[in-house]
């Protein structure tokens, strides 16, 4: 999923099939450079599998810290005097204003660190590479939200979601593979024992991130009905 959604937008780009480079065409496009980024940072990521070679895994980190290189300079960028276009290379003449957002560049800069910081010792830490996926996660599950929520109230959330829904989803699928590359270690290690603290956080984590969201879905569907 995390290489196949940019490479079918690569597709819509080529093409000039714009419903391939969204899920939808209300809805604002994923940048080819974002799709260039997402794929190098999923062959990052097959390459840092616990069961490859250590060389395999430090070519996966230094393609991480590539990405991770790259997002500075979009986020650069966003002071003029710096901006080289670095999200404008690829199909400069079809991308018509289609930029970067800020929120993307950040999440790129996490994601790439996170890959760099996986260590290829079986006994590593990675407390940072979880981290920084866990805050990906999080910024791009509250980007699919906020989509979600604009679908009721348009007028009051779409200003302030510049990243693309598949964009978002996309980092949700590569911010849950990075996690879960080491999933006996770290905090996801925690979560995955089969003691009881385990079994706890399993169970209970999916409703404490479902309810709200179900919940704020029915308080906005309630007023749009004119409920209260």
């Amino acid at each position: 999923g995390v290489i196949l959604i940019p490479c079918i937008v690569l597709i819509g780009w080529q093409f000039n099939l714009l419903f391939l480079t969204s899920f939808s065409d209300s809805l604002g496009a994923m940048n080819p450079a974002t799709a260039v980024l997402f794929i190098l940072s999923g062959i990052s990521l097959h390459f840092i599998q616990e069961d490859r070679k250590i060389k395999t895994i430090k070519l996966g980190r230094y393609v991480g810290l590539f990405v991770a290189l790259v997002a500075v300079i979009r986020l650069h960028g966003f002071n003029e005097n710096w901006n080289i276009g670095i999200d404008q290379l690829i199909y400069r003449d079809k991308l018509l204003g289609n930029e970067m957002a800020m929120n993307t560049a950040i999440c790129f800069l996490l994601t790439g660190a996170a890959l760099f910081f996986t260590d290829d010792r079986k006994n590593g830490s990675l407390v940072p590479t979880q981290l920084f996926a866990s805050l990906v996660f999080i910024i791009s599950l509250l980007t699919v939200i906020g989509f979600l929520y604009a679908t009721g109230a348009p007028s009051r959330a779409s200003l302030f979601m510049p990243m693309a829904i598949n964009t978002a989803v996309d980092f949700m699928f590569l911010s849950l593979g990075i996690l879960f590359c080491r999933h006996r270690k770290g905090f996801i290690g925690f979560m995955m024992q089969k003691n009881s603290g385990g079994g706890i956080v399993r169970k209970f984590l999916p409703f404490g991130i479902g309810v709200p969201v179900i919940m704020g879905l029915l308080r906005l569907e309630g007023q749009r009905l004119q409920l209260y």
